[in-house]
Order: C-alpha cells, then structure tokens, then sequence
C-alpha cells in the first residue's frame, strides 16, 4: 500500500510558503476584514460593525472602560469619537456623563436573542447599516451611519429611533 498523504502536505505547504496562484492567502485576509498585521481594515460597514460587537463582548470588552482612546478611534469618526472620550472620561468626579447606558444597545441591563446585522446600504462614501436584536424580549433597532475614510470606514453616528441618536445624547450637557 502506498500512502500518498505525505507528497499532498508537501505541495500544500510549498504552495502556503509559495504565496502562488491557487493557493495564496491574501484573498482570506481581505473576507475577513484584516491586514496582514492583524488589525481591522473596515473593509465594509458590516465588518465594522461585526468586530466592533465581538469586541465589545456585550460591554465587557475595552471599547467604553475609559483606559484608552485606541478602540475608540479604531472604529469611530473624529467628531463621535471625541464626544465619546468626553463622556467617558471628561465628566467631573462621581458622575457618569450622558454616557449611562451601553450605546451599542440602547440600554443599561442586556438579556439578548436574535442578533442581527443588516447589510449596508452605500452610496459613495456613506453607508447605513441596521443592527437588529432583542433585549428581554423587545424588539431594538439600531441604524448605524458610517463614512468611508482614507483608513476605512468609521461610525459617524447611532440612531436608536424618535429622534434619539448617540450624538445628540452625547453632546447634551452634563
């Protein structure tokens, strides 16, 4: 009996190392979204917003804990992103800033089911993307509106229905 499994790993790996044509692994790197040194290139709204979610770790992640700036720029634009900091970090002493609920969310307590993110919809630079779940048993929609800038696209605003959007909130005084 001949066994033939050792030349396949043989062109597989020479193939992998290789980077030739039918076996080259920067078409995977772009499906999901990621450069070759790790980081999101927010390769489309939805992605964005995918690993924007997974990151988040149903707020126990580092996106909103207020240690660092980093998360927040890397899916947010400028002008939300500074108004996030200083809701996060600015308030005064003992207060918790427009920012008392989890903004991916709408909410302050979570019991999801039936997660859901919307294809987006583009035209040229700007895109919307609904975000559809349920939080103890109650229909959320969130609409997210991004803009595609030079490093990828980036959240511009939420908007959670009733005219409530994160922007609005955030720059209320407090």
């Amino acid at each position: 009996m001949v066994d033939l499994t050792r030349p396949i790993v043989f062109v597989v790996l020479a193939a992998l190392a290789w980077g030739g044509g039918f076996c080259s692994l920067a078409p995977a790197a772009a499906q999901t979204g990621r450069r070759p040194g790790g980081s999101s290139a927010a390769a489309s709204p939805a992605a964005l917003i995918r690993d924007l979610y997974r990151l988040h770790n149903k707020g126990y992640g580092p996106i909103f804990d207020g240690k660092s700036r980093k998360h927040i720029e890397r899916y947010f634009d400028r002008p939300l992103a500074d108004l996030l900091s200083k809701n996060i970090i600015g308030p005064p002493s003992g207060e918790v800033g427009n920012l008392d609920f989890d903004p991916l969310f709408n909410a302050q307590d979570l019991s999801l089911s039936e997660f859901r993110i919307g294809e987006a919809r583009i035209r040229r630079d700007m895109a919307t993307s609904l975000v559809r779940f349920k939080n103890d048993g109650r229909k959320v929609r969130i609409t997210f509106h991004l803009r595609k800038r030079a490093t990828g696209w980036k959240i511009t605003d939420l908007d959670y229905g009733g005219g409530e959007t994160l922007v609005k909130i955030l720059k209320k005084p407090f």
